[in-house]
């Protein structure tokens, strides 16, 4: 079992990938946050425990801590955490992902026809 987190500051999206996960992927388990902080807390308690996060998806625009900087502050607690962004924003982002320390990013309205890919890649990292 995967052990996802999924982070974005709309709740709508938020059910899109639960529900998508629920009824699409029953090899994943995915914990959801509103808030980045949260899910920064989250990480650190679960490498704690010594319970593995397979990957964190983010939202690249959210108040307060944008997804750009939420996969540098994921990355200083683990570096083996890949972190996938999706974005609304047009494709020059998409250039510069690396940057960022992201290790995958893909357009958010193609979020879920892209989800096996997505979870193809977390597989393989």
């Amino acid at each position: 079992m995967l052990n996802i987190l999924s982070v974005d500051d709309d709740n709508g999206w938020l059910y899109l990938m639960r529900r998508y996960c629920k009824d699409e992927c029953n090899h994943v388990n995915l914990k959801t946050f509103s808030k980045p902080e949260r899910c920064l807390e989250y990480i650190t308690r679960e490498l704690k425990k010594g319970i593995k996060v397979d990957a964190v998806i983010v939202d690249r625009k959210m108040p307060k801590i944008p997804g750009e900087v939420l996969s540098v502050l994921i990355k200083e607690i683990s570096k083996d955490i890949p972190v996938i962004m999706y974005t609304g924003d047009d494709t020059t982002f998409f250039k510069s992902y690396k940057a960022y320390k992201l290790d995958h990013i893909f357009q958010k309205d193609n979020i879920l026809e892209d989800m096996p890919r997505i979870l193809s890649k977390i597989k393989k990292t």
